[in-house]
This record gives structure tokens, sequence and C-alpha cells, in this order.
């Protein structure tokens, strides 16, 4: 069996504080009005850590979605009534 190649991404939330639900909630919710929950099921996304005072987190996803995972991100502006900035930071 082939091992799945994963990528890191991280990011940087500019707005108001959000727990780990919230941000791992939204990017769900916005992976699967994107790409479907047939997209979702083969990112094999995991939300690694998030500090909530720093707003800073690293998402993991396979190579294959890589992509898929930044549009997710970049995509995500508006939470509830409080409008939100994602910035994917640059990692290898």
């Amino acid at each position: 069996m082939i091992r799945e190649r994963r990528r890191y991404i991280a990011f940087n939330i500019v707005g108001k504080k959000l727990s780990t639900r919230e941000v791992i909630s939204n990017i769900i919710k916005t992976y699967i009005e994107l790409f479907g929950e047939y997209g979702l099921s083969k990112a094999s996304l995991r939300l690694i850590s998030y500090d909530e005072d720093k707003r800073v987190g690293i998402l993991r996803c396979n190579l294959d979605s890589l992509r898929n995972t930044e549009a997710v991100l970049s995509s995500i502006y508006k939470i509830g009534p409080v409008s939100y900035t994602h910035l994917t930071l640059p990692t290898n």
C-alpha cells in the first residue's frame, strides 16, 4: 500500500479571536460547499494545532488536495457577523 504524501499549511487569522471548534467547523463547512463531501473525504484534513491567542494554526492535507485546501482557506471571509482574513503563511 502506498502512503499518502502530506502537506502542512500554516495560517493566520486576522480578526476577532475564534475558538478551535469555530475554526475547524468553518473550514469543513466551506470545503463541503466548494468541493462536496467526496472532495473533503479525499483531502484527509486535520487541524494539527491552533493557538487561540495568537490566532495561528497548522492544517494538514494530502498532496493532491493542497490547492483545494488553500482555496478553501482563502474563501473564508465571514463567520457570523464578523469579517475575517486568512493569511496562508509560506511553508516548505
